[in-house]
């Protein structure tokens, strides 16, 4: 999928997941005024949105962080207070082991697909399914034989601590 549909998909999802549309203004731009009517300034480019700070994220200089053996790459996209954003993607064939997290999770497929274990039930996902893993859930995932590319978010960023211990793409991440 092209950067742009990639771009429109997360911006849905997010408003959708995150309650943005009704909770605060979550679209960040060159500064303003926040809601308490303070002036701030928006957070350099390269940096991920967090709720505290205004920001603006080019899609491209999202950090991107290499899982160790190379099959799994994570893009964080945005992190605040309360949620994470990202974009994983997976090699072919690639297993992540079931496991649980203390946050709810949901993923958005956008390219590939697999086979999505939730609670003990097997379920075939493809471009354009969402899954729920609510808080606590045992799940994992077994990629099919192309590559998968899904937005992944954390309703905590305690869900997303672990990429950040992984290298870096440009700190020679494989």
């Amino acid at each position: 999928m092209e950067l742009i549909g990639r771009v429109i998909t997360l911006s849905f999802v997010a408003l959708f997941l995150t309650g943005c549309a009704t909770a605060q203004p979550c679209l960040c731009d060159e500064g303003g005024l926040s809601e308490a009517g303070v002036e701030e300034k928006a957070q350099p480019a390269g940096v991920p949105h967090t709720s505290a700070e205004p920001s603006v994220l080019s899609f491209i200089d999202a950090p991107r962080h290499i899982a160790p053996g190379g099959e799994i790459s994570v893009a964080l996209l945005a992190e605040g207070l309360n949620a994470y954003i990202g974009e994983i993607s997976l090699a072919p064939g690639t297993e992540v082991p079931v496991h649980t997290h203390e946050s709810e999770e949901y993923l958005f497929f956008i390219e590939g697909g697999g086979i999505m274990t939730l609670a003990g039930v097997d379920y075939e996902v493809g471009p354009g399914t969402m899954v729920t893993v609510p808080e606590g859930t045992e799940h994992g995932f077994v990629n099919g034989p192309e590559a998968s590319v899904a937005f992944q978010i954390f309703s905590s960023p305690e869900g997303a601590q672990r990429f950040k211990e992984w290298p870096r793409a440009e700190d020679g991440g494989q």
